[in-house]
């Protein structure tokens, strides 16, 4: 991906609704949490979008975080800003 791709991501992806991809090869596909995508960085060849989570995937740890930087492969959009659900789902 370079420079000019990722600015037209960016574009389409912020105030998008998305759920943490939490899956793993023994467990297979798990969601949990579900956020509001704020902003989006490119650094090294990877996207990093910052999360709004309005259910957290982090609820058992000490400190909830209610906004953070994740990497956008572990996200699955469910739906985009101009209300388009993700009907892969």
């Amino acid at each position: 991906m370079d420079i000019i791709e990722f600015y037209k991501l960016k574009e389409d992806i912020i105030g998008s609704l998305v759920a943490f991809n939490d899956s793993t090869p023994l467990f297979g596909s798990k969601y949990s949490g579900i956020g509001i995508i704020l902003d989006a960085r490119f650094i090294d060849d990877n996207v990093f979008v910052k999360v709004f989570w309005i259910k957290s995937p982090y609820i058992n740890f000490i400190d909830e975080r209610k906004i953070g930087w994740q990497i956008f492969k572990r996200l699955i959009i469910l739906q985009n800003p101009k209300g388009e659900r993700n009907i892969c789902l």
